[in-house]
């Protein structure tokens, strides 16, 4: 095999180098350490099918054996598929002179995909499934404790949406996983890192790249869209006077029209690089005027609502109900509300605190679920569960009723609030901001009894976080919602509408129950339809 052409490097070049090198290796450092993908004595076998990506794997995890603390040995499994124009020296050429053990595997899988898969579709899927058989069967024969292959951070995230797009399901590939025999343990080491940071380590080492183009002999419907491998990467180039069918990575001459090699590491550096674009300058500078109107808006709300919470002493501040719930003495029938009402304080200017009341039919009073933060000083749980007048005053604001349900069925949805409710996972720990908190408490209920369909007021500051859960069902328990720790996040639901969440403040729009939703100022619409004149009017008495 004709080597690549030795590439001299200038000292930017090798700072750059060196730290995209060091990046490489405490990412997957990280991902092994997170997943427990390699323990003592363990035979890795790193699948290298001549890409990018499987060559850093296996430049990565060999310098990871020779500074970690545990030993483990690695071999280097090729398979040969037999397509046309293969170059079946390259590998071996390049494996030997790293002096690492390897084994290449003859398969002719080609003529089986070329005769199974109907001119014209994708051949990726058949052929993916026929390789991992091959390997798993060779990992049996070496001895192999371990599978590493080389799908990156990019190649997860687009599984994932192809997943959530094409299949409706939420799946992704899995940093390691057990075969469905339990033979076999899998793991991907680089599921950390970024593929653009891949790309600039195949140019500074200079890799033999082996193009696969099994996947480009028919026509597919989607791929062709996003442009083939020889156009995404145009970094790469091919000298006719080398290996045929082989890439290899260089840095652009420094009078050329592409990049340097040091723009190319600046640019493929995580996002604190220095090195900025006009482009960028730009979308910060939209990002800092957006900001600031969000910003300088909220400010001016919060001004407009001071006038809304009476700034009072909460121990003599009105605990009084407003009228809004059935007097439990006469009301027959099973009963669950959902109320919500302004916290005390300057903290009433952003939002609200939730709670949930129940009597099933033959009690004489009502059972009110809540979370109440301050509870913590004294007891491990912020879980409060008692008996009370569900529509009091909270500390002297009035409550809204939120959701309302009575009659048949009831009494088995009561049942499935009292388990959710003490099956709340964030009953020992509080935060006011983005949670968990009472508003959190709430919406995880909910989330159990979505017949109740209740919507809660976007000054529910909480209801949005889920913890380490990403995505998951709306607080309504209807539809969809990525909360991102509560900080950030979507909602889309036939009850809530269409919610945005910016740090904790919500702005929506409800067609399904015509209103508007503000932050600091809640919802903008109609009455809510369960609420009767009566109560309404009762309401609004007592908030006077």
């Amino acid at each position: 095999m004709n080597a690549p052409e030795k590439i001299h490097f200038t000292r930017r070049q090798r700072f750059e180098a060196g730290k995209l090198e060091k990046r490489l290796c405490r990412l997957v450092g990280e991902a092994i350490g997170d997943y427990d993908m390699i323990r003592a004595g363990d035979r890795v076998m790193v699948c290298l099918s001549g890409g990018k990506d499987s060559y850093g794997l296996l430049e990565v995890l060999s310098k990871l054996r020779e500074r970690s603390p545990v030993s483990f040995d690695l071999i280097v499994v090729n398979l040969d598929q037999r397509h046309p124009g293969y170059p079946e020296r390259v590998l071996p050429d390049y494996l030997d002179s790293l002096g690492i053990p390897y084994r290449i595997e003859v398969q002719d899988t080609y003529s089986v995909v070329k005769r199974v898969v109907p001119e014209g579709e994708t051949m990726c899927g058949l052929c993916s499934r026929l390789r991992r058989g091959v390997l798993y069967r060779v990992a049996r024969e070496v001895g192999a404790t371990k599978i590493a292959l080389g799908h990156h951070r990019d190649d997860i995230l687009e599984t994932f949406f192809l997943n959530l797009f094409f299949g409706g399901k939420m799946k992704a590939m899995s940093p390691k996983l057990q075969s469905d025999d339990g033979n076999h343990v899998v793991i991907r080491p680089l599921a950390y890192v970024a593929e653009k940071d891949l790309e600039a380590y195949a140019q500074v080492k200079g890799f033999p790249i082996i193009p696969c183009r099994i996947s480009w002999t028919g026509r597919s419907s989607i791929l062709p869209r996003f442009g083939r491998p020889e156009k995404r990467r145009a970094t790469a180039t091919r000298r006719s006077t080398r290996t045929p069918n082989v890439k290899y990575y260089r840095p652009s001459p420094l009078g050329a029209v592409n990049l340097p090699l040091s723009a190319l590491l600046n640019e493929m550096k995580a996002s604190r690089s220095i090195c900025k674009t006009g482009n960028e300058t730009s979308m910060r500078r939209r990002v800092s005027i957006v900001s600031f109107i969000l910003v300088a808006g909220a400010v001016a709300l919060a001004a407009a609502m001071v006038g809304r919470v009476a700034a009072q002493d909460w121990r003599s501040a009105s605990r009084e109900p407003v009228g809004l719930a059935p007097d439990p003495a006469s009301a027959r029938d099973a009963i669950i509300q959902v109320y919500a009402a302004r916290v005390i304080g300057w903290r009433g200017v952003f939002g609200v605190h939730t709670w949930i009341a129940v009597k099933p039919a033959v009690a004489g009073e009502y059972t009110v679920y809540e979370v109440i933060g301050w509870r913590l000083r004294s007891q491990d749980t912020a879980l409060v569960v008692r008996h009370r007048a569900p529509d009091m005053r909270w500390f002297g604001s009035a409550p809204e009723l939120v959701a309302e349900k009575r009659g048949a069925g009831v009494e088995e949805l009561i049942e499935r609030i009292d388990k959710a409710a003490h099956s709340y996972p964030w009953a020992g720990e509080y935060t006011m901001w983005p949670g968990p908190n009472s508003n959190t408490f709430t919406a995880w209920v909910l989330r159990a009894v979505p017949e109740l369909e209740a919507d809660l007021p976007p000054t529910a500051i909480g209801k949005d976080y889920s913890g380490m859960k990403l995505v998951g069902s709306a607080p309504s328990g209807r539809g969809f919602q990525f909360s991102f720790f509560g900080l950030a996040g979507l909602t889309a639901s036939a009850v809530e509408g269409f919610e945005v969440n910016l740090l904790g403040l919500s702005f929506g729009i409800n067609p399904f129950d015509p209103s508007l939703k503000l932050p600091l100022v809640g919802r903008v619409g109609p009455a809510r339809s369960f609420a009767s004149k009566a109560d309404e009017a009762a309401a609004h008495k007592h908030a006077l």
